[in-house]
């Protein structure tokens, strides 16, 4: 059993749900999971977040920029096959699997 609690970003579970055929198959293979939803500080910090590649020309992708921007702003790490492409984010705490 896991020991620490999951999260995942309202964005994140609308790319899971994209591959659903009900929501009901959503709420089911997420049910461990609590989903933060967008608020203000999530909001600011993917602008934030959002600046960043105009100055480094490494845009990461708008989902990608609120899914970094929910981690960032709750101080959650973010667990990614993609370490690479998230690592342009600062300030992001990255586990790679």
């Amino acid at each position: 059993m896991l020991d620490a609690p999951l999260y995942t970003s309202r964005v994140c579970w609308a790319e899971f749900a994209e591959g659903c055929t009900a929501a009901a198959d959503v709420q089911s293979a997420l049910h461990l999971f609590t989903v933060v939803e967008i608020d203000e500080s999530i909001a600011w910090t993917a602008s934030r977040i959002g600046q960043e590649p105009k100055t480094t020309g490494m845009h990461i992708g708008d989902n990608d920029i609120w899914i970094a921007a929910t981690a960032v702003a709750h101080g959650l790490p973010l667990v990614s096959r993609n370490v690479r492409h998230f690592a342009r984010v600062s300030n992001l705490k990255l586990i790679g699997y």
